[in-house]
């Protein structure tokens, strides 16, 4: 539970309107502002088309499901950074800090931690294809008459 007067925790707990880095709210509490929603249809996509590589979501393991999802998710922090890198230009990646040190700015820091993330998930998850169980010989009849039925009416 978020609570209000907390250093870094005040607010309503979907209160995203002030965020500077619109990925990293999304990787610790899976919010995002209405600007930055285009993502989900992408990560939907990406779920989609890992699930259908290893057979379905039907056919997948609690762990298996995990660790997709935490792909996708990796998946869309790269789609804001990157987004963010190309609204700022490749001209300002670096930033000075009080010190007059410099450092990369926080997109280029943190694009290649959100890169490891997804090809970890994607290595645990195992990067053969599963074929879908082969279906019985009465559910085939049965889809086929039920289509036929539906073609009739």
């Amino acid at each position: 539970m978020v609570q209000g007067g907390k250093k870094g925790r005040s607010g309503p707990p979907g209160n995203v309107n002030n965020c500077k880095h619109p990925w990293r709210i999304l990787w610790s509490r899976g919010a995002l502002r209405t600007q930055d929603r285009w993502v989900l249809t992408l990560m939907a996509k990406y779920l989609y088309g890992l699930c259908e590589d290893k057979g379905g979501r039907d056919v997948m393991s609690f762990a298996e499901t995990r660790m997709a999802e935490l792909a996708q998710t990796a998946y869309g922090c790269q789609l804001l950074i990157i987004r963010e890198m190309s609204e700022e230009g490749v001209a300002s990646i670096v930033e000075r800090k009080a010190d007059m040190s410099t450092q990369l700015k926080a997109p280029f820091r943190e694009l290649p931690r959100f890169m490891s993330i997804e090809s970890q998930s994607l290595m645990s998850l195992g990067l053969q294809r599963r074929a879908r169980p082969e279906k019985d010989l009465n559910e085939i009849l049965a889809s086929i008459a039920g289509s036929a039925s539906d073609g009739e009416q």
